[in-house]
């Protein structure tokens, strides 16, 4: 398998639940006085938002870093929080191939073991719809990188003649990452103020691109500057993830 097999996959994924969305928009403003039914259908679309959302960033991940690793059972252990469906849930056991947790309905009730002794009921949720890890107050939203990752950002080194040329790039940085920036370019609130959709700069008549996002691993040193200039809190369109 190459490395563009993950990138192709995931792209017919988002096209593939892109058109489910879509249809079921379409139904839900046909859909009158009935309000379970209207619940029922905003909840599924939430989902798939999240789902969209979910995968987009994989997509990112394969394009910064050249591959991407699943959540698996190596990711989880007892005590932690998986984010599913857009709310969090206790993990009971980390199986091999699903998480056990006590489950809740699709519209955020608490689903009961019909016996009372029993409490509440338990289920298995599959890794692939796991959106979140959290743990000791820390927030993964996709798993971590691979062991032996290192920084992305490039390393760039100051010259004696700054007036002119005030920095030289030295190449991409080959310390492991600490941490993980997920910017969501939209063009107005990740900051770029448009430029993130342009497709050439330079050129007067540029066309503009789709919404993308952006996934950059950090070294302590990278870390450091990005917080020192930025802070390390999350906003609409950046995510700052600790890895350590």
């Amino acid at each position: 398998m190459t490395a563009d097999d993950p990138a192709r996959t995931l792209t017919r994924h988002l096209r593939e639940l892109a058109v489910r969305r879509a249809r079921l928009r379409r139904h839900r403003a046909e859909v009158t006085g009935n309000p379970a039914q209207l619940r029922y259908l905003d909840a599924v679309i939430s989902r798939l938002g999240d789902e969209i959302d979910h995968r987009r960033d994989h997509l990112a991940i394969v394009a910064s870093t050249g591959s991407y690793q699943p959540w698996s059972h190596c990711h989880f252990r007892v005590g932690d929080f998986a984010r599913i469906g857009g709310a969090w849930y206790p993990v009971l056991h980390a199986g091999w191939r699903a998480l056990t947790v006590p489950p809740l309905d699709l519209l955020g009730e608490r689903r009961h073991h019909p016996n009372p002794e029993h409490g509440v009921d338990t289920g298995s949720v599959a890794y692939v719809r796991v959106y979140g890890r959290r743990r000791a107050g820390r927030v993964l939203h996709t798993p971590p990188p691979p062991e032996g990752a290192t920084c992305t950002c490039r390393v760039t080194i100051p010259t004696f003649n700054a007036e002119f040329v005030p920095e030289r790039d030295a190449g991409l940085c080959t310390e492991p990452a600490v941490a993980r920036l997920t910017i969501r370019h939209d063009g107005t609130t990740c900051g770029c103020h448009g430029i993130c959709l342009l497709t050439d700069t330079d050129a007067a008549d540029a066309a503009s691109r789709a919404p993308w996002v952006e996934v950059v691993l950090l070294c302590d040193a990278h870390t450091y500057e990005h917080t020192a200039g930025n802070g390390a809190t999350e906003t609409a369109a950046i995510t700052f993830e600790d890895l350590t």
